[in-house]
């Protein structure tokens, strides 16, 4: 799985219908992960409870130079969690 490839570098699960079970999913294999630096998520079902997961593994997941996360469904009580993660991850470029 993700978690321990280390060759895989991107992945794009963009309008893939992902949930936030596959967000949760996701989360737990990023932490695990130290070489895939960039991920796009965008355009997929994913609320406040997968993005809070996806936000803590930010915190943690320090290869990773760029994530896409435009079109998603979570609200306002997410977005102040996904913020303060991109904001401390030391690696992050592009968002």
């Amino acid at each position: 799985g993700v978690a321990q490839n280390a060759t895989l570098h991107e992945l794009d699960l963009g309008r893939n219908g992902a949930d936030d079970k596959a967000a949760t999913s996701l989360a737990a294999a990023l932490r695990a992960n130290n070489t895939l630096q960039k991920v796009s998520i965008a355009s997929n079902r994913i609320t406040d409870a997968g993005a809070k997961a996806l936000a803590d593994s930010l915190q943690v997941w320090q290869s990773v130079v760029s994530v896409y996360v435009c079109c998603l469904l979570y609200t306002s009580q997410a977005a102040s969690p996904v913020a303060a993660a991109l904001q401390a991850n030391s690696t992050l470029r592009k968002v």
